[in-house]
């Protein structure tokens, strides 16, 4: 029974010692040394990391980096106001976006990482009304996407990156409204979308509706009226030979879909939340193991992960991570595959936010790792989302602990093997990875946005193979049992205990016990039934442990 319990304090427990090394974090180049630069969209092209950045003299420009030059690409719109940089694609190892200049407005624009290559592809919307180009798509050897020319509203276009091949593919709504096309998927040298020919329902118009393109005008059409006003379908996912989706057929309320490109072939899945317009709103759709998962909302179990293979009884929950109606998805539901796991942020009532996995079956659906104790949440997700990025064959990612906040993780998918790696162990910045990281890899180096000193947001690296841990979970634990305990705790490790001490959930301190010793024990018995951290403090490290008294 003692092993039990000392494996779940395991489990549950986190423990910071310093390395023998530190790692070697570097900021790639001060932009703005005024303030925060503040990289974003992160995107590699070839041996380049393109992205957009404020050195407090442009306003927020295209910059790029090689990982040692680190250089304004293009002062798009003079003065300080920025080119409002946004939308990042690549096609045929070029760079696409959107930019704002004075003259043009917003429109679409292209980049070979010089200046003199740093173009407009077209003035799409004459003026300096702005054509707010986005949701690019890569399909047939071009970006498909959705603009406006100040004629037809906003309409399906595509570009091969020259002026000429910039052209609107079809006005499917006439007027100025335009059909607003969007959730753009392929499928078989098709690409499908959501888009609207009206609302004048007598007169053969549908509303929103999932429509279909082979790239022309007359092979667009739409594949089936699902609903006589309007469906909606969203949230498009290619898998195996069918689109998947979520759509409203006015009867079952927004429920999971699928289609073969047909009429014939579009059908209800599964009414997931039953009783009439429930509502499951079938999302985050990711192809593992052979499976479709995405995230769906019922009204016994809360939104929670649920698997399809095409078929109504082939489509189930995958666990009730939060137990009752709970919502298990936390709102910023965030995943990646390694290493044959599919590697996600959950929350249940015991951890609150924190990184589960799976291996696509309900009894290997598993915490991973409880880096913040308790209810709260390691990913800050009342905040900001969590963050994954594979590289070196690691999983990278970003996790809050109760002392330095925001902080860089690396994992090898598993516990032993997953780590917290500091800029400076010594004077750890709270909040630095508070601002969105964009990780991002090129070669043997992670590329990100962080705040490891008094420059404020940069961009940052750090080499695989110098991401030297300063955080082992594995290594050098305390046994703390029983646990859920009534009146005493046993602590036991391998060091010198100097200190426990116990907090409420609050941060506020509640017992505090000196020691000198490689064991002891700690009366709980005056403390209302309910969850506390222990903290373990020793000459070489600390350890906090998440408690149940009851």
């Amino acid at each position: 029974m003692k092993s039990k319990f000392i494996l779940a304090a395991l489990l549950v427990s986190f423990l910071e010692i310093n390395a023998q090394q530190t790692p070697v974090f570097k900021m790639v180049k001060d932009i703005n040394p005024t303030g925060d630069s503040f990289p974003e969209n992160l995107i590699k092209v070839d041996s380049k990391i393109y992205f957009s950045a404020d050195d407090g003299e442009h306003g927020k420009e295209l910059w790029v980096t090689d990982g040692t030059e680190t250089k304004l690409v293009k002062d798009i719109n003079p003065g300080s106001n920025g080119s409002d940089i946004y939308n990042f694609k690549v096609l045929n190892g070029k760079l696409f976006f959107t930019a704002t200049d004075e003259a043009n407005g917003n429109e679409l624009w292209t980049s070979d990482g010089t200046e003199a290559g740093t173009v407009l592809v077209k003035d799409m919307y004459p003026g300096s009304g702005g054509s707010y180009a986005f949701e690019f798509v890569e399909f047939n050897n071009a970006l498909y996407f959705r603009s406006e020319d100040g004629v037809h509203g906003t309409e399906l276009w595509k570009t091969d990156g020259t002026t000429e091949g910039t052209v609107m593919v079809t006005d499917l709504r006439e007027g100025e409204f335009g059909s607003n096309p969007s959730y753009f998927t392929v499928l078989n040298d098709k690409l499908y979308f959501n888009a609207l020919d009206g609302f004048d329902f007598d007169n053969g118009q549908h509303g929103f509706e999932l429509w279909v393109t082979d790239g022309t005008a007359a092979g667009t059409q739409m594949v089936k009226d699902i609903h006589a006003e309007s469906s909606n379908p969203s949230n498009l996912k290619a898998f195996g030979n069918k689109i998947y989706f979520n759509a409203d057929d006015g009867t079952n309320g927004i429920e999971l879909w699928a289609t073969d490109g047909t009429s014939a072939g579009t059908y209800m899945v599964k009414n997931i939340n039953t009783g009439g317009n429930g509502n499951a709103i079938p999302a985050d759709f990711i192809d593992f193991n052979g499976k479709l998962f995405f995230t769906a909302y019922s009204s016994d179990t809360g939104r929670e992960i649920w698997t399809t293979d095409g078929t109504e009884a082939g489509t189930k929950i995958l666990k009730d991570v939060y137990e009752g109606t709970e919502n298990g998805v936390i709102p910023q539901f965030k995943y990646i595959i390694y290493n044959n796991k599919l590697f996600m942020t959950l929350r249940d009532a015991e951890h609150g936010g924190e990184i589960w996995s799976t291996d696509g079956t309900p009894e290997g659906t598993q915490l991973f790792i409880d880096v913040l104790p308790g209810p709260g949440d390691s990913m800050g997700i009342t905040i900001s989302p969590m963050f994954f990025q594979v590289m070196g064959g690691k999983l990278y990612f970003r996790a809050v602990n109760s002392e330095e906040y925001y902080q860089l993780w690396k994992s090898d998918g598993t516990l032993a093997g997953t780590q917290k790696i500091m800029a400076d162990p010594q004077n750890p910045s709270q909040d630095a990875l508070s601002y969105t990281p964009y990780f991002t890899a090129m070669g043997d180096k992670l590329y990100f946005t962080a705040k490891y000193n008094d420059s404020g947001y940069e961009l940052w690296s750090v080499a695989a193979d110098e991401a030297m841990a300063v955080t082992d979970i594995s290594k050098n634990q305390f046994s703390v049992y029983p646990n859920p305990v009534a009146d005493v705790i046993h602590i036991s490790g391998d060091s010198q205990i100097s200190s426990v001490q116990v907090y409420d959930y609050s941060g506020k301190l509640l017992l505090s016990n000196p020691a000198n010793s490689k064991k002891l024990q700690l009366d709980v018995s005056s403390l209302p039934k309910g969850n506390y951290v222990v903290k373990v403090l020793s000459e070489q490290k600390s350890s906090s442990y998440k408690i149940i008294k009851k």
